[in-house]
């Protein structure tokens, strides 16, 4: 597993001391139906446009790390919305169940550690 190319595959760490290389190309349209997959993911995510969609994670917190550029970060937590801003070297700790999206300042590359079970999806 070494070089793994964190842009273009997953790391799963399972919580008890496993880490497993998936395949990134279709991960998002295999994510409920793979049990196997259910663990924190960390990923590496160009960002070069604002995001098209809201996203939330039910059953686990999220991790984002900006590694290079700048994001406005919006977190929609039960109707209150707040937005922060990522820097690189900066970290935010997004809680289970909270909707959040990203504005791009600054193009760059972002730092994702995610439990992805039950992971959803809604329109701007």
């Amino acid at each position: 597993m070494s070089g793994l190319d964190l842009a273009a595959a997953y790391l799963s760490l399972n919580g008890a001391g496993v880490a497993t290389e998936l395949p990134g190309a279709d991960f998002m349209e295999r994510l409920g139906n793979c049990p196997t997959d259910m663990a924190y993911l960390v990923g590496v995510y160009p960002q070069s446009e604002d995001w098209l969609h809201w996203e939330m994670h039910p059953k686990g917190h999220e991790v984002l790390i900006m590694l290079e550029g700048r994001l406005d970060m919006t977190l929609d937590q039960d109707g209150e919305v707040t937005t922060a801003m990522l820097e690189p070297g900066r970290a935010m700790v997004v809680p289970p169940g909270v909707w959040h999206l990203a504005r791009v300042l600054d193009p760059g590359r972002l730092l994702g550690i995610t439990y992805g079970e039950g992971t959803q999806r809604r329109p701007i």
